[in-house]
């Protein structure tokens, strides 16, 4: 079951622009996660009914650096268990929308940004709502209090 109260999502919307943001939810901290890993539980974003993804952020505060997935569907999942390998169904897998992927890093000294500036993903939610699961493509090992933020900048249609 997606865990809604764990993201922030703030839904932000000044003309026709709205930022959704939030803690990846249901991280688990000294847990060591291998590549193809659910990174966190499912996520519910409330986001407008249509409209273009520009942009995307990572925000990694455990300075690792490690490329994920961020895997949007328009329909409920009952996606992976944090940890698990991320394993949809083939159902599950008819309601793909998007998947943005984090490959691009701005390392500051004890942090990074995974920023994806150039995107330009139409999408269509008729619910409102994106489902959606990160997933590492690669060794993470997140420590107590670094919890990683993600951030979707949407223009709205």
């Amino acid at each position: 079951m997606a865990l809604k109260t764990e993201v922030t999502n703030q839904l932000q919307i000044a003309g026709k622009t709205a930022r959704v943001e939030g803690l990846v939810p249901g991280i688990g901290t000294a847990a060591a996660y291998a590549s193809g890993d659910a990174f966190g539980t499912v996520m519910v974003l409330e986001v407008p009914e249509s409209g273009i993804i520009e942009s995307a952020r990572f925000i990694d505060l455990d300075n690792e650096g490690v490329n994920k997935e961020l895997w949007l569907f328009t329909e409920v999942i009952a996606g992976s268990a944090d940890n698990a390998v991320f394993a949809p169904t083939d159902e599950e897998l008819t309601h793909i929308e998007a998947v943005i992927l984090f490959d691009t890093w701005r390392t500051a000294n004890l942090n990074q940004v995974g920023a994806e500036d150039s995107l330009a993903i139409s999408f269509s939610a008729p619910r409102r709502t994106l489902w959606g699961q990160f997933v590492t493509r690669g060794a993470d090992n997140i420590g107590a209090g670094n919890i990683p933020r993600f951030s979707l900048r949407i223009m709205a249609d």
